[in-house]
């Protein structure tokens, strides 16, 4: 009705002026812009985090604890179990505040000190599983305010050309972490080194994540500054 069409127009406007002038638009300008191919690295590392975690993940059970294949399928449900909830409750969250980077940054370290402590506890395997379980869950959630975040200064064909570009990287860095874990496991007959490795990797998107972050606000105060002496 009128009332809705009016409510979503000012919404929009309104989401139009959080974006302010750091809109990218043209096709190729997007392919210039530095936020996108940082953002293109993060993914990579995200990707390798959640396409390895599902892949590997029974795997991993499975050398921490001598089950059956039913058992190992119950266990490795439970972190994307937890992770329904968490998605729906971070969606809402980061709707509300209007924040996303800090989602993104919070489930890579999580993503971080799980796999890391994983491969810290391997003589506790009941710990190292649960850690890991709790890394996993902190990952997943993270997805969405991602997407929200990378596409907030994306418009016309540039949100095209960049959603495509993303995804690219997120299929990249799940198929060369799925790899590498496997040859981690050959080498070294155990998770424990890829496991830190994962870490390592979730530890670089955050970083990365807060760099871009960090220049986006940093160019949204200079506009709002801007307007206001004008």
């Amino acid at each position: 009705d009128e009332g809705e069409r009016n409510e979503l127009v000012a919404t929009l406007a309104q989401e139009q002026r959080n974006v302010g002038t750091t809109t990218v638009s043209g096709g190729w300008s997007v392919l210039a812009n530095w936020r996108i191919w940082v953002l293109f690295v993060t993914y990579i590392c995200i990707g390798a985090q959640f396409l390895s975690m599902v892949l590997w993940l029974p795997q991993i059970v499975r050398h921490l604890q001598n089950l059956r294949p039913f058992e190992i399928g119950l266990i490795t449900a439970i972190p994307y179990l937890i992770s329904v909830v968490l998605m729906v409750y971070v969606g809402r969250h980061s709707d509300r505040t209007g924040k996303r980077s800090p989602y993104v940054i919070a489930g890579l370290l999580i993503g971080a000190l799980g796999c890391a402590a994983s491969a810290y506890f391997t003589a506790s395997p009941v710990l190292s599983l649960v850690v890991l379980i709790v890394g996993i869950s902190g990952i997943n959630p993270l997805v969405g305010p991602f997407w929200s975040f990378a596409t907030g200064f994306l418009r016309g064909r540039a949100a095209a050309v960049g959603i495509a570009i993303l995804s690219c990287g997120g299929s990249i860095g799940g198929f060369l972490a799925t790899f590498l874990l496997g040859i981690f496991r050959e080498r070294f007959g155990s998770f424990e080194m890829g496991l830190y490795f994962m870490a390592g990797i979730a530890i670089v998107g955050a970083v990365l994540m807060w760099l871009v972050a960090r220049n986006r606000e940093a160019a949204l105060l200079g506009q709002e500054q801007g307007a206001a002496a004008e």
